[in-house]
């Protein structure tokens, strides 16, 4: 399901807001209190526009297609073949590799969300899959959820820099400033990290990583599930061994 235009809009009206006293509480020392007072007014006035009786429709919309995803779920049907799930891995880690490359030499605000979404995507996959290789895909969800976030909230102060920047007035004149060096220091700062972080995480090539996961997909089948190792005194309780099927994937991710 797509999401609609007048939802996303009302979205970003609150998280600019939430990402706005996230970037406050972060940069307290320097700070300009007053002008980023007034700057906060600004973003809850349009937060309150949003709220209003008109985006009563956007959301009933998404409530009604919700809900009409929700009567088709129990009709689904997963498909237990594997290349199915190691095909979809493949081409969004491929994308995922591509859109750090294009952040690399084209830091533009589309290509840092295409992105975050393919980052997010991954951060799925991951989910899903962990029961395959719990040591090997849990510690990659964990850095795939981190850089999820970090270039979310990139997108979040882009947003909120677009505002500040086409309507300074809203946001009281010279005191927009201060908030947009503020913002420009701590996106230059997140995508940073985010690249330093993704250049390891799609450092193997997208075919490589899904040869490696169709592996550990092929020892599950054929040893069953991972159990803990160490020395005697470390080992944990393990749990009941039994193969794997695309049902059961879908239910550990869900968790």
């Amino acid at each position: 399901m797509r999401r609609s235009p007048e939802l996303s809009a009302l979205r970003d009206a609150h998280a600019t807001l939430a990402t706005f006293d996230e970037l406050v509480a972060a940069h307290a020392d320097r700070a300009d209190e007053g002008a980023l007072a007034r700057v906060r007014r600004g973003l809850v006035g349009r937060a309150g526009a949003a709220g209003d009786a008109d985006a009563e429709r956007p959301l009933a919309g998404a409530a009604e297609r919700l809900a009409a995803v929700r009567r088709r779920v129990p009709r689904w049907s997963p498909d237990d073949d594997v290349a199915v799930l190691l095909g979809g891995l493949e081409a969004n880690d491929a994308l995922a590799r591509r859109a750090l490359g294009t952040s690399l030499h084209d830091p533009a605000d589309e290509s840092l969300h295409e992105w975050r979404k393919r980052a997010k995507y991954g951060w799925h996959h991951a989910r899903l899959l962990h029961p395959v290789a719990p040591s090997v895909l849990g510690p990659m969800a964990t850095r795939l959820k981190d850089l999820s976030d970090g270039l979310g909230d990139d997108h979040d102060l882009a947003v909120l820099r677009a505002q500040i920047v086409a309507a300074p007035r809203d946001f009281g004149g010279a005191s927009s400033e201060h908030a947009v060096a503020l913002i420009d220091g701590a996106r230059a700062d997140l995508q940073d990290r985010c690249r330093r972080l993704g250049a390891r995480l799609y450092a193997e090539p997208a075919p490589a990583f899904r040869k490696r996961v169709g592996r550990c997909w092929a020892a599950w089948q054929a040893l069953g599930p991972e159990r803990p190792a160490g020395a005697i005194g470390d080992l944990a309780s393990e749990p009941a061994d039994r193969p794997p099927h695309a049902a059961d994937l879908l239910a550990a991710g869900a968790r």
